[in-house]
């Protein structure tokens, strides 16, 4: 995969900083660049979940937590995903 730090480590401070739309562009741009990065699935699915893009999230977070090796913080931000769907 290509580095995908860059967009990922922008796309955490832009989240940080409440620019969620633009950490949603960022977090995409990690996911292109690198599909096996569990990190830039779980931020973008979050901060779906904080623009109340459900239906979009849902996949996102379901991806991060395949790629988590089953890490309770990835299953408990898809279960939040979930309940909020």
């Amino acid at each position: 995969p290509v580095d995908s730090s860059a967009p990922l480590h922008l796309a955490s401070v832009l989240a940080e900083l409440g620019r969620t739309e633009e950490a949603v562009k960022g977090y995409r741009q990690a996911c292109r660049l690198n599909p096996v990065s569990q990190r830039a699935f779980a931020g973008l699915g979050a901060n779906l979940l904080k623009l109340n893009r459900v239906a979009e999230a849902l996949p996102v977070l379901e991806r991060a937590a395949a790629l988590s090796g089953r890490d309770p913080r990835a299953l408990r931000s898809l279960a939040h995903g979930l309940r909020a769907d």
